[in-house]
């Protein structure tokens, strides 16, 4: 069948008529989610970074910290950037670090958890210095 014809096979990801909340879901799991509902699951992932840290699970406790980053930023909290920047310094990988960095806001209050965040990996055998604005 030709292109665009009723019976022309789905394209990649789905059927035409897919529902794109799903999706939306996919891309954002705070989407939807009321701010109690938001609190409690920034809780509970706080809770599985702090158990996997705790146990030296350095890569899980990172992922774990790139999952919190929805719920935070519907609270305003850029905690998971430092889990994500601490984490990746302990695993010397310097791109996600610096990557962390640039998800910071800009301003006054960026810049002093910049400079925190830059301590941190300092602390931890990574210097970052050259990032400060």
């Amino acid at each position: 069948a030709a292109a665009g014809a009723p019976d022309a096979a789905p394209a990649a990801g789905g059927a035409p008529d897919a529902d794109p909340r799903p999706a939306r879901a996919a891309r954002d799991p705070a989407a939807g989610l009321s701010l109690d509902e938001v609190r409690a699951r920034l809780g509970e992932l706080r809770a599985e970074y702090q158990a996997a840290t705790a146990r030296g699970a350095l890569r899980a406790a990172r992922a774990i910290a790139e999952r919190t980053v929805p719920y935070a930023r519907r609270l305003g909290s850029w905690e998971p950037y430092q889990w994500i920047m601490v984490m990746s310094c302990r695993l010397g990988d310097e791109p996600a670090a610096r990557a962390a960095l640039r998800a910071l806001p800009r301003g006054a209050s960026g810049a002093y958890l910049r400079q925190e965040m830059i301590a941190a990996c300092r602390m931890h055998g990574m210097e970052l210095g050259d990032a400060q604005e």
